[in-house]
């Protein structure tokens, strides 16, 4: 997936972000994070591909860390790492003001 020109994560791009995996299908390869920072900013899921994977196997409700890319379909994760209970911040943060997302660092 080739990144979009301009930005449209607003510097926001590359940024380690924190999700939780809504859905994942090993037989396409693919699904997706729900990230409230990126929901926020793109009205809709993050996408994840096995390419980024390596040799994790993700399946729903698993929380993970990643870096996020702006795609012409929008965003898709990269560098993705499955997290313990005990990293993931819960409750979320309560919203930031934009450009940065609420769950990047």
């Amino acid at each position: 997936a080739a990144a979009v020109a301009g930005g449209a994560f607003g510097g926001a791009e590359g940024q380690l972000c924190f999700g939780e995996v809504k859905s994942y299908n090993t037989q396409k390869g693919f699904g997706f994070i729900t990230c409230p920072a990126y929901e926020h900013i793109f009205g809709k899921d993050v996408f994840v591909s096995s390419k980024e994977l390596g040799n994790i196997v993700l399946s729903p409700g698993m929380q993970v860390q990643f870096q996020a890319i702006s795609t012409e379909k929008g965003p898709a994760a990269t560098r993705v790492q499955v997290l313990s209970a005990a990293a993931f911040p819960s409750p979320w943060p309560q919203p930031m003001q934009w450009p940065m997302p609420p769950q990047c660092m």
